[in-house]
């Protein structure tokens, strides 16, 4: 089983209307290629024992799955992390990643 993201029925027009738009503003001198940022996260679950053998059982004093985050991004041609987290990756989170591992390099650049 693999878990996707849900298609709107206008996402299609969407993603061409974006397009159309990037490859304006890249015609006009607007934008680079190479500062567009993709980035994602991703939440991985430990089950690499179940998987090797169904019968194994561990105790544990939590309902909850022992599981990590994992977040990087892609700019130009580098690799930006991966970076890992054990809470959930939220808004506070975030921004601590951001300010402290992500844009220090950059702050050079500022007026």
């Amino acid at each position: 089983m693999q878990a996707v993201q849900e298609l709107l029925e206008d996402d299609p027009d969407r993603r061409v209307e974006f397009c159309d738009l990037l490859m304006t503003c890249i015609d006009q001198n607007q934008l680079s290629l190479e500062w567009i940022v993709f980035s994602d996260e991703k939440t991985l679950f430990f089950y690499i024992k179940w998987a090797q053998n169904p019968h194994w059982m561990r105790e544990l004093h939590t309902q909850r799955p022992q599981k990590t985050n994992v977040w990087a991004r892609i700019i130009q041609d580098r690799i930006v992390g991966p970076f890992f987290f054990d809470d959930t990756l939220n808004g506070a989170r975030y921004l601590r990643l951001l300010q402290h591992e992500l844009m220090p390099p950059y702050n050079h650049t500022k007026n």
